[in-house]
């Protein structure tokens, strides 16, 4: 998982992504100057621009990570992508049922600024992606 904060952000909810107040982050989650809540709240005298992550290839900028059941495991929020090559700005491979979110990215790529596929009997159903301000 990869948040930024953006200019005019005051906060980002991490709840949704298993963290929760009682009993914080697990053990694969690695956050820096992070409260103790499920609300991060933005540092003082945060740069007001968001990251910018770039390729110029035939392959993605960002490769959504999956577990080792295939099931998609992150999300992005607060980014700039941009493929200027071929290659996809997002994209991933799932073979297990996955959930996973998009928030607030200006996303550009030569190729599919999304690329999703499924794999490993029915498919249907196997994608729960949430898009919010993208």
């Amino acid at each position: 998982v990869l948040l930024a904060f953006k200019s005019g952000d005051a906060a980002v909810d991490v709840s949704q992504l298993g963290v929760d107040a009682s009993g914080g982050a697990g053990a694969s989650f690695h956050f820096t100057t992070v409260q103790n809540s499920t609300v991060v709240s933005a540092p003082a005298g945060i740069d007001t621009l968001r990251p910018v992550l770039q390729s110029n290839n035939a392959g993605s900028v960002v490769s959504l990570a999956t577990s080792g059941s295939g099931l998609i495991t992150g999300g992005v929020q607060n980014l700039i992508i941009s493929n200027t090559g071929t290659g996809a700005g997002i994209s991933g491979s799932a073979s297990a049922a996955s959930s996973f979110f998009l928030r607030n990215n200006d996303i550009a790529a030569g190729g599919r600024a999304l690329d999703f596929i499924t794999s490993g009997g029915a498919t249907a159903d196997k994608l729960l992606l949430s898009i919010d301000g993208n």
